[in-house]
């Protein structure tokens, strides 16, 4: 017979340890949303990421000596505007750079996009980390036609039509991206949180993706395949086209969910909005 006092004392402790255990788990009884729903990792990226930014800052130097390292595999092209009480832009561009190699950093090509038609409202516009750390900077004033620049101004305006802006600004990043001599486009929000090894977890799938598009061969629309910010695959022999935020510079004929093969082997893409994941 176990004694009474025993039994209580085995009971707390296992208690306490499912209480510790399963606080995140949101099928448990002991689930604690304020526990639950507190970030960890996200927290450590952030912190690194705004630690990352900061040396820059302080320092003056940015990643200027790794531009022209070796040949460009990846465009990745980032819009932001400026919102109210809120800033996420530093913390993503931090955490894309922050723990790269010379040589990742060195494949890649940076564009920064300040999408609005005065950048000077932009806070991250005044902050010297945004010309340390990017390989351009992208402003709308910089090739666009005086109708063009009134239409922006009146999409600004008319806050209601931000989707017509959003496809507008991933259009204008895009074409931008286009023009770099990298086989690979990744086209961003000004939100996200890049986790730590991201670039090489992403060149390594999309090694795997060109690799099982040449041995499948036929053209068929995949969508299983376990990818990082890859969409579904279009797949076309010795092509590869995704209608994400993830695009096959070579492919490339715009923005869409759908999408069918030309004669000349290259992604003929309609005129839907992106997906992104």
């Amino acid at each position: 017979m176990i004694p009474v006092g025993a039994f209580l004392a085995f009971y707390l402790l296992a208690l306490l340890h499912c209480r510790y255990t399963y606080v995140r788990d949101p099928t448990s009884f002991f689930f604690d949303p304020d526990a639950g729903y507190a970030p960890r990792y996200s927290a450590v990226r952030q912190e690194a990421a705004d630690a990352f930014v900061d040396a820059v800052t302080r320092d003056g130097e940015g990643s200027r000596s790794h531009h022209a390292l070796g040949k460009k595999n990846l465009c990745v092209g980032m819009a932001s505007v400026a919102r109210d009480n809120a800033r996420y832009f530093r913390t993503a561009v931090g955490s894309l750079l922050e723990g790269l190699s010379d040589e990742e950093r060195g494949e890649i090509h940076l564009i920064l996009f300040i999408a609005q038609t005065d950048p000077t409202v932009h806070p991250a516009y005044w902050e010297s980390w945004l010309s340390a750390l990017a390989d351009q900077v992208l402003l709308y004033n910089q090739t666009l036609t005086d109708e063009e620049m009134q239409h922006i101004k009146q999409l600004e305006i008319e806050q209601g039509l931000f989707r017509e802006k959003a496809l507008f600004d991933y259009t204008y990043l895009l074409k931008a991206c286009s023009k770099v001599d990298a086989p690979y486009i990744a086209i961003l929000e000004d939100d996200v949180l890049a986790m730590g090894g991201w670039y090489h977890r992403t060149m390594t799938a999309l090694e795997t993706a060109e690799s099982k598009t040449r041995q499948m061969g036929a053209m068929s629309c995949r969508c299983s395949l376990p990818l990082p910010l890859v969409g579904c695959l279009l797949t076309v022999p010795h092509q590869f086209c995704t209608y994400a935020s993830f695009t096959r510079k070579n492919s490339l004929a715009g923005t869409a969910r759908t999408g069918r093969p030309t004669s000349s082997g290259r992604c003929s893409l309609s005129s839907s909005p992106p997906r992104h994941f």
